[in-house]
């Protein structure tokens, strides 16, 4: 199925034959899936197709679950699983770990997880109490195919560690609001809190969200319960609210968070919920509501957006290592949405394109990057290859490759190859990897320690790839806002050769 050809079979449609075969001999089935949209599409494709061929009994008892549903939804859809009132769930990682929904007989993983500690994790679903079955079905991912042409080194991988950054102010912000509002805290605290404790008292007491009497620091919010603020699963506040208007009234269904609005619920975006498509009619952003309606078109909606990224002041870490300039620190990183694609939902083909019109959204991280040089660069052109599409092949690919040292999955990172950078003769090119959470999580540092390593998994991927030029498999990404135009395999596998001092061994 992979690596034998350019043409690749979807991984989604292989879980959803197997899942539907499965349920089909009422085995009750969890499927993870590595988004909330695929838990959707999913549950959606599913119910569709036991209703089209009269099995609308079994199409009734299955259901998606995922993070934006209501508490009261979620509350019956897990007594449903405990019950077996519904045989199969389309889930994201929401049912990993937590959540008391019974013994299953069989468990789906669509894609791995991202982390092999998430990865046991679902598959011990199924079979608490008796047997049980487990599926990994990879994704034409780089990552998942390395796994699948190399089973030992997944089977075997070690528990990644926990990445924990003790100075993210938009974490520690949250924590000594919540921590004064119970007692008031001193000075010495700092040992409770770290380093970075003295800056983020600094930064709520001048907000006016504590002040100082005496020796002591004091809760002076006018929120009376501000750990209803802290999300537990991120760091970004949910302060958009969403509505479903029916014809028998309107309920509020979820908040959610400013980054996600812009991409999945704009004016014109096709939302599902619980297997139900609903299209958005109003947007308003001074009051941060969405209005959703059903939408009866077989149709869905897919974002469009360009990044664009600058250092913020002097890097925290930097080191030459082979033939490449690394470096570490603050980053600012601006994502503009652009327009959407509107696909049909049977086949999956684009229809229309339509331009939106929003505001940038600004993340202030951590990041990571590296530089190349104008020279490599001139042996690239020279051989008449992609400069621009070998640097944005190789980031893609190392992204993809990320995971194997850091626990994360793809989701988490960002990416953004720079081909200019500075003026004059001497340009030299950027590859940036950042973190996708403010302030930072982590990741990015520990990519910084490992990035030698990191290239070298990255140019083993793209050799190993059987492709002729560009596959989901080797350089292709999900998540390329340029729709993966330009890449250059050929190209990346020369310049990774050049950056790990690998192609002057070669013809020495």
């Amino acid at each position: 199925m992979y690596g034998k050809s350019d043409r690749y079979k979807s991984p989604h449609t292989q879980t959803r034959y197997l899942f539907n075969f499965i349920v089909n001999h009422d085995l009750q089935t969890l499927a993870f899936t590595t988004s909330r949209k695929m838990a959707e599409l999913n549950a959606y494709f599913s119910k569709d197709w036991f209703n089209k061929n009269q099995m609308g009994n079994i199409a009734n008892r299955i259901i998606s679950y995922r993070a934006g549903i209501t508490p009261k939804d979620r509350r019956e859809i897990e007594k449903g699983l405990r019950r077996r009132e519904y045989l199969g769930v389309f889930a994201t990682n929401a049912l990993e770990l937590g959540v008391d929904i019974g013994t299953l007989d069989c468990t789906i993983l669509s894609g791995f997880p991202g982390t092999v500690s998430s990865m046991w994790q679902q598959v011990g679903r199924a079979g608490r109490e008796d047997w049980g079955i487990s599926f990994l079905v990879p994704l034409t991912d780089p990552l998942h195919l390395y796994y699948v042409r190399h089973p030992d080194e997944l089977l075997k991988h070690p528990h990644e560690v926990c990445n924990i950054n003790l100075d993210n102010q938009y974490i520690l912000r949250q924590h000594i609001k919540c921590a004064t509002k119970e007692y008031p805290l001193s000075k010495s605290d700092k040992s409770l809190f770290g380093d970075s404790y003295k800056e983020t008292i600094d930064f709520l007491e001048e907000s006016g969200d504590i002040k100082q009497r005496g020796r002591r620091y004091f809760y002076n919010s006018t929120d009376k319960f501000p750990q209803k603020n802290v999300n537990l699963s991120g760091i970004a506040d949910t302060d958009f609210k969403v509505i479903i208007n029916k014809t028998d009234g309107s309920k509020i269904i979820t908040f959610e968070e400013k980054g996600y609005v812009f991409k999945e619920l704009h004016k014109g975006a096709v939302y599902l919920y619980m297997a139900e498509p609903y299209e958005v009619i109003r947007f308003d952003f001074a009051n941060k509501t969405i209005e959703l309606v059903p939408h009866l078109d077989n149709t869905y909606t897919e974002s469009r957006y360009i990044t664009d990224i600058e250092k913020i002041g002097k890097p925290l870490k930097s080191k030459v290592d082979r033939n490449i300039n690394i470096y570490y620190g603050d980053v600012r990183v601006t994502e503009t949405i652009i327009g959407y694609d509107i696909l049909t939902i049977d086949t999956q083909t684009k229809i229309n394109y339509k331009d939106l019109d929003l505001p940038p959204i600004e993340l202030i991280t951590k990041g990571v990057w590296f530089s190349i040089s104008p020279a490599f660069k001139k042996q690239i052109i020279q051989k008449k290859m992609n400069f621009g599409g070998s640097i944005h092949a190789i980031e893609h690919a190392s992204i993809s490759m990320a995971p194997y040292f850091t626990m994360c999955d793809r989701w988490d990172i960002g990416g953004v190859s720079v081909e200019k950078e500075g003026e004059g003769i001497d340009i030299w090119s950027l590859i940036y990897i950042y973190d996708g959470f403010p302030g930072g999580i982590g990741i990015s540092e520990i990519l910084y320690d490992n990035m030698i390593e990191l290239l070298e998994k990255t140019l083993e991927l793209i050799i190993s790839c059987k492709c002729k030029e560009k596959c989901p498999g080797c350089v292709m990404s999900p998540k390329c806002g340029n729709n993966n135009d330009p890449l250059d395999k050929q190209g990346a596998i020369l310049l990774l050769k050049l950056l790990l001092n690998l192609e002057d061994k070669k013809n020495n």
